[in-house]
């Protein structure tokens, strides 16, 4: 894969942090295509995440774009216990791991993201893959798998967090 490649999908990965943290839910949801698989899964009782997002328990699931888009219009109505009052947040991201699997281009990378919210201060952090589209110039999120490290969720998370 050539270094501007490199480059491109780095910057998206980082835009995609960007939009969450700037609260731009629109920009942020047309970054994924109407048939992406949003998935956060949950560990198991044996240490090993879960397999199955239709057999197994998930932090979040979406089987396609309409459940974000779900989360999105809770978000900004303000009908969502969860963001009420809406936190803040500081995504950070490692520069991803890129390779191209058949026609998709597959970004993986760490990230931490530190959130303020209530007057306390938290932090979730883990690994993602997204697998991304290549749409002409632009790039859509087919899939996006987020693997959240910590050891206690103590609380409703909502896609921002992540």
């Amino acid at each position: 894969m050539d270094e501007t490649s490199l480059m491109h999908v780095a910057q998206f990965v980082q835009y995609e942090a960007f939009l969450l943290d700037e609260r731009r839910w629109d920009e942020w949801l047309d970054l994924y295509d109407p048939q992406a698989e949003y998935w956060v899964p949950m560990w198991d009782d044996d240490g090993e995440p879960t397999r199955d997002p239709q057999s197994e328990l998930s932090l979040i699931y979406y089987p396609n774009r309409s459940g974000l888009e779900d989360r999105i219009f809770r978000i900004k109505s303000g009908n969502s216990a969860a963001t009420i009052p809406l936190a803040r947040t500081c995504h950070m991201r490692t520069p991803p791991v890129v390779e191209r699997q058949e026609s998709q281009l597959v970004a993986r990378f760490n990230w931490t993201t530190h959130i303020v919210r209530l007057g306390e201060s938290f932090t979730y952090f883990g690994r993602k893959t997204l697998y991304l589209a290549e749409a002409g110039a632009s790039m859509k999120i087919a899939r996006s798998y987020t693997l959240v490290q910590n050891e206690w969720v103590d609380r409703v998370i909502d896609i921002h967090y992540l």
